[in-house]
Order: structure tokens, then sequence, then C-alpha cells
């Protein structure tokens, strides 16, 4: 069953979305429901989906076992794994569930043949996410700048 549209309008990433681009995402998109300490995916998995959290906290963190850390929360809204839906890779950070979550799922297969039939809707939410991926870059430059 689609995702309803009231659902998606909580992601910032489907700000400038019509109704129309947000109910032909909607077909591809699914929930999953995620019980509380539950892995969503782990550090250097592949990674084949981007998730919109609808409800609960999701912990995004760095390294693995005992020398793991929780490097930010997100919350209701809040998207990631953007890079997943786009083309294939292994995942940079490990995602956890800290209570029980209700995400939004787009799987990178479904969202390429959606891409075959709905370019339009589909390049939208391709732009929206290399936005995400510019600003969350530009939020770290002084850190990277450091680096060098």
């Amino acid at each position: 069953m689609p995702v309803p549209i009231q659902i998606l309008k909580t992601s910032p990433l489907f700000a400038g979305f019509t109704d129309t681009g947000l109910n032909i995402i909607g077909q591809i998109a699914r929930l999953r429901d995620l019980p509380k300490g539950m892995s969503l995916f782990l550090e250097g998995a592949p990674g084949d989906a981007m998730y919109i959290i609808k409800d609960g906290t999701i912990e995004i963190l760095v390294g693995q076992g005992d020398a793991a850390k929780v490097v930010c929360q997100l919350g209701a809204g809040e998207h990631f794994g953007e890079l997943a839906l786009l083309r294939p890779g292994r995942r940079a950070v490990s995602a956890r569930a800290q209570g029980s979550c209700r995400l939004v799922e787009l799987k990178r297969a479904d969202f390429g043949e959606l891409l075959k039939q709905k370019p339009q809707a589909c390049m939208k939410l391709m732009l929206a996410v290399m936005g995400t991926i510019h600003d969350r870059v530009d939020a770290i430059r002084p850190e990277l700048r450091s680096l060098i």
C-alpha cells in the first residue's frame, strides 16, 4: 500500500513537491517499523534505501561494537541514507532505533524503475537530495578545512 502524502509532507526533502509529485513518490514508499535498539543498517554494509522518520528517534553511529559512538540523533520528519537512493555504495555510518520507530523507506531499485516512468518527479527528488548533501557538507566545511 502506498504511503499517504501527509507523511511525506512532514519531511523538508519534499517541501517543493505538489500533491501529484508526492503521490508519485508515495507509490514506491513503504512504512517500516523498527523496534527499540534494533539496527537498521551497519557501517560498511551495502546501501540500498533512504529513510524518512515518521515517528521515533534514530541514532547515527560511527565505529562498530563497543567502539561505536553516537554522532547525532534524528527525529520525526528528518531523512537519512539519501546517497543509497542515487547510487550503489557502502554505508558510512550505522543507524539504530533509540526507541521504537516508524520509518518511510524508499528503495533504490524501486526508485530506478519509477525514474523510467515518471522522470520529472524523480529528478525533483534527486535535486532535493543533492541540496541536502550540499547543506551537510557546507555545515562541516570548517572542520574539513582544519584537516587540510
